[in-house]
């Protein structure tokens, strides 16, 4: 099995060296007959640049001006020497991989594996909660593998998503016809600040709420948009509905109703998100998706990279 290892970051020396080291491990399998791992920088101020030089990574490439994750996947794409991917984030650690049954997968060239995700919250330098992450079905984070044939066919990734940008890709996948399969043969840890961080707090929900909006509008069409709706964004339009139906019928028990459900809703997401403040950033987060969805139309960019 030839194989490229793509691995992206940007500022992560505190955890590329565990990341590297981690990937490089997967050269002694048996399966593999060609292996090389690519670190795609996207200008970190850091010494990312240095671990990886020292790592003896086969190719490392610096995005010099517009970077994203989405534009780091598709330059490491274009760069792979091999016929199958396996792309990584910086701040992640390869737990586990079983090359036969990968190899077994891929076979299929529409087959997609996502790896199962263990989310390390770190505080002060230590993990102060572990928990797995579930990814809704047929969708990904950034630790998957698949044929570089199928990424190109796909599309690569829409470099206009500074987040979501594998969610838009993943759905765009499965409308192709390609399948995610979700096998214990490929793990991760990732280590994270967390959503709950104070420095994350506004800042994920706003970036969140903006990225949805176009998501839902590009894929409107996609059965797992509409899932995913329902599912991250029913109080927002749970409200939407009830005041185009008051509206419409200019029925007043329409309007109490929506303010009921609004009520039942709100002391649901209360409790589910852990309290109030979080609750607020929460449908901070469901607003901009509502005034992204109808008025953000960012434009794609040129980018370059420098070849280190």
């Amino acid at each position: 099995m030839d194989l490229s290892i793509i691995v992206i970051g940007r500022n992560e020396a505190e955890h590329l060296l565990r990341c590297l080291r981690s990937v490089q491990s997967i050269q002694t399998k048996e399966e593999v007959s060609s292996f090389e791992v690519i670190y795609i920088d996207s200008d970190s101020d850091d010494n990312s640049i240095e671990i990886a030089r020292q790592e003896g990574i086969d190719k490392i490439i610096r995005i010099t001006n517009f970077f994203n994750a989405a534009v780091a996947r598709n330059i490491g794409a274009q760069h792979a020497r091999f016929g199958s991917l396996i792309f990584l984030d910086g701040d992640m650690v390869l737990n586990k991989i079983n090359m036969h049954q990968i190899q077994q997968y891929l076979e299929d060239e529409n087959s997609i594996v996502r790896a199962e995700m263990k989310e390390n919250i770190i505080r002060d330098g230590r993990v102060v909660k572990s928990y797995k992450r579930d990814y809704p079905k047929h969708l990904s984070g950034g630790a998957f593998i698949m044929k570089k044939a199928a990424y190109e066919k796909i599309g690569g990734m829409d470099n206009r998503f500074k987040k979501g940008q594998d969610y838009d890709f993943f759905i765009r996948a499965y409308e192709l016809g390609y399948e995610m399969i979700v096998s214990n043969s490929f793990s991760c840890s990732h280590d994270t600040r967390g959503y709950r961080a104070k420095s994350n707090l506004m800042n994920i929900p706003f970036r969140a709420g903006i990225y949805r909006g176009l998501l839902f509008r590009k894929n409107l069409c996609s059965k797992i948009t509409l899932r995913l709706m329902l599912y991250e964004y029913y109080p927002v339009l749970a409200f939407l509905t009830g005041i185009c139906l008051f509206f419409l019928f200019q029925n007043l028990n329409l309007l109490y109703g929506t303010i009921g459900t609004l009520f039942i809703l709100t002391i649901y997401k209360i409790r589910k998100e852990g309290g109030v403040r979080l609750f607020v950033t929460e449908i901070f987060n469901q607003f901009m998706m509502v005034i992204s969805f109808f008025s953000f139309v960012p434009k794609k960019k040129e980018t370059s990279v420098e070849i280190i």
